[in-house]
């Protein structure tokens, strides 16, 4: 018997697995699209808090910025930064950069590292961990 990709019915019945695969890619970035805006939606103290947990959760030792987008940044508590340092406890420190071209969440950036704390990414890293 040939390998299946020279078989006669090969080409269809690979077309139907990409055709379902395809739709399930789909249904899942629908999911994390409305997770994002679950998360954007929150009142204000607990999108910051959320803000700052992942900062916590994803800050590497050293000095690093947070950048947000612009929104977020107009939004930002006075002493969100402050906040967010003393939560570090000792592992680092970050201060308040220029605004960035992202939808929602933030960017951590020390020197040439960007740690990429968007909530599409953050929900993304989740849908993966539940696979």
């Amino acid at each position: 018997m040939p390998p299946f990709w020279l078989q006669p019915k090969a080409p269809p019945r690979l077309k139907k697995k990409q055709t379902v695969l395809e739709g399930k890619i789909e249904a899942i970035e629908d999911m994390l699209g409305r997770a994002v805006d679950v998360l954007k939606a929150l009142p204000k103290r607990e999108y910051f808090e959320m803000l700052k947990e992942l900062a916590v959760k994803n800050a590497i030792s050293g000095d690093g910025v947070m950048r947000f987008s612009k929104d977020d940044t107009a939004k930002l508590p006075q002493n969100f930064i402050s906040n967010v340092n003393s939560a570090l406890s000792g592992k680092g420190s970050v201060s308040l950069g220029e605004p960035c071209d992202i939808d929602s969440g933030f960017m951590l950036v020390y020197g040439d590292i960007d740690v990429n704390c968007t909530f599409f990414v953050a929900c993304f890293g989740k849908a993966r961990r539940a696979f």
